[in-house]
């Protein structure tokens, strides 16, 4: 299936730079969006069809069950979409595109967050990286796996120390295993916007 590569969801501390000590965005997603009205509009409505705003999934029966996973995954996958979380107390929010590399060989997980786009604050420039370990038999309300993205994020001239804590699920739609979301907690410490629990969609 092909999907923009690009939206939420992050613990804690802000450290004040200098416009010229601000964080680099060295991750190339491809295509990166420019404004919140562009990647708002590639990935709000994707997101929306697999997980509600506060990161519970829009339809739990579609998780993946070890069957699916045996039928199918081999190899490596990359997974694109976005993250997208609400500021609390207002209607603003905050959209990062997301790529998941899962190895399905190993059973492990790797993740790469970046291009956030605030939607009245502009560019928070930086990227999040974080691991996880696949359990492929999961039952009941149980995640496919956690990860924890930590790294920073910069935006006005200060920098601030950000989290992403993800907690997914594999879902089948149209084909097995086709996609991942599920809950996106957003944190960018002391002196920062706050945010609701959000949510993260990825499509292979």
């Amino acid at each position: 299936m092909n999907v923009a590569v690009t939206k939420i969801a992050l613990g804690l501390g802000v450290i004040g730079l200098a416009a010229c000590e601000e964080v680099s965005e060295p991750f190339a997603f491809d295509p990166t969006f420019a404004t919140f009205a562009d990647i708002n509009s590639a990935f709000s409505a994707q997101t929306a069809a697999l997980v509600n705003t506060d990161g519970a999934l829009v339809n739990a029966g579609n998780i993946s069950t070890a069957t699916d996973f045996g039928a199918t995954a081999t190899g490596s996958v990359a997974y694109k979409g976005a993250i997208i979380a609400s500021q609390t107390g207002t209607t603003d929010r905050m959209i990062g595109q997301l790529q998941l590399d899962v190895a399905f060989d190993t059973n492990t997980v790797s993740g790469t967050a970046g291009n956030f786009i605030h939607s009245t604050d502009g560019d928070y420039v930086g990227t999040l990286t974080g691991n996880g370990v696949i359990d492929r038999n999961v039952t009941g309300g149980d995640n496919h796996f956690d990860m924890a993205m930590t790294g920073a994020l910069s935006n006005g001239g200060n920098s601030f120390a950000a989290n992403v804590a993800l907690e997914g699920n594999f879902l089948n739609g149209t084909d097995t295993i086709e996609a991942i979301a599920g809950d996106a907690d957003l944190s960018l410490g002391d002196g920062a916007p706050e945010y609701n629990e959000g949510g993260f969609a990825v499509l292979r």
